[in-house]
């Protein structure tokens, strides 16, 4: 399975949407995510796989903040309490979710 970058991109921005899906499979997910300055999610009953595509900014996850920047992964186990903040305007993930 290939998703080009670029086709992400136009379907996020066709959706006028924070986050697409992009490719489901069983309990599989793939999803573009351009968050605003705060994006707080549920914890969710699957570990979550970020790759931060462009921008930086941070996570608080668990009882920390972390900075996060361009090229970065970030592994959030299922159940686990965590969100962005201090994004810059071009933060862009992507979020795999298995």
């Amino acid at each position: 399975m290939r998703i080009a970058f670029v086709d992400a991109l136009r379907q996020l921005e066709d959706s006028g949407e924070a986050a697409v899906t992009l490719w489901e499979h069983n309990t599989m997910r793939v999803v573009l995510l351009c968050p605003e300055d705060v994006y707080t999610q549920e914890p969710d009953s699957q570990n979550e796989t970020y790759i931060v595509m462009s921008g930086c900014g941070q996570v608080q996850y668990k009882d920390r903040v972390i900075d996060i920047d361009s090229g970065d992964y970030l592994f959030v186990p299922a159940g686990t309490w965590h969100k962005f903040i201090n994004v810059t305007e071009d933060f862009m993930l992507w979020k795999i979710i298995t």
